[in-house]
Order: C-alpha cells, then structure tokens, then sequence
C-alpha cells in the first residue's frame, strides 16, 4: 500500500456532513472506493484519480467502512463517520 501511495489515504474531515474529501492520494494514482454499511450493504461506489470529494447527502447519519482499492493492487479499509 505504501508504494501505491494509499497509506496516507484519509477522509477529512471525519465525521462528516454533506460531503468528504478523499484526501492523501498521489494525483497519479488510479483507485475505485466501495462504502458499505457495517452489515455489508454497499451504498456508495466511486472511481477516480487522486484526492477527491465524495457527496454524501443522500447516506444517513451511521458509521460505514471504505474499501478502497488502487489499480496498482494495494487496499486499505476507511471508516467513516456520517453526521
């Protein structure tokens, strides 16, 4: 994961309300992110390059965890706090 730039990947700010920013990614670095609930239901899929900013105004209040994926195959799972 280090070499693939995801070690420093973080949502910011956290918890979070109306929106997060995937931050900590190289801007060269290809990477999908599945959001799921804490039962397994995916709710969120996003693919980009980079930091981003995901919207999250239609996920209800709730913790959920993040896999997120970099095309050079490193993972690393996020948790998220939505207020």
């Amino acid at each position: 994961a280090e070499e693939s730039g995801l070690m420093e990947a973080r949502f910011v700010p956290n918890p979070a309300e109306g929106s997060v920013v995937l931050s900590g990614i190289p801007g060269g670095v290809n990477w999908t992110l599945s959001v799921r609930t804490l039962l397994g239901q995916e709710i969120l899929f996003q693919q980009g390059q980079g930091q981003a900013t995901l919207d999250l105004s239609g996920l209800p209040t709730g913790t959920y965890l993040g896999q997120l994926d970099s095309q050079e195959g490193a993972n690393q799972t996020l948790r998220l706090v939505v207020r």
